[in-house]
């Protein structure tokens, strides 16, 4: 991540191998910003990044501890100031315009044998 201009904060895997709604469904579920890009989620200060998660309520006493472990994530994690986005493919060097399509076919393929 960079600017954080073109990622989802709740919904892409910029941190790791997982997204935030998968790590903290409890807290993406009070948000007021299931739908923001990182580079809203705050601010600079100077050169400082400041996050600022908003909440439909106050946070329950089961949700502080899941608050204060993605604030203790957040802390090592920041958008960068005037450097674009860069999106990696992580499938094979080359691919035609039919490859997504094979992609999404092949998933409603295994979701459909796995209602069978």
């Amino acid at each position: 991540m960079h600017e954080g201009t073109n990622s989802r904060f709740w919904e892409e895997q910029w941190l790791g191998n997982y997204s935030l709604k998968e790590k903290f469904p409890a807290l993406f579920k009070i948000s007021t910003q299931q739908v923001a890009l990182i580079a809203t989620m705050g601010w600079f200060e100077g050169h400082l990044w400041k996050w600022a998660l908003v909440w439909k309520r106050e946070l329950g006493q089961e949700e502080w501890p899941q608050a204060e472990e993605l604030m203790a994530v957040l802390l090592d994690h920041h958008p960068l100031p005037n450097q674009e986005d860069i999106v990696h493919w992580k499938g094979k060097r080359h691919y035609t315009a039919r490859d997504p399509q094979k992609a999404v076919y092949m998933e409603l393929v295994v979701e459909v044998e796995r209602k069978e």
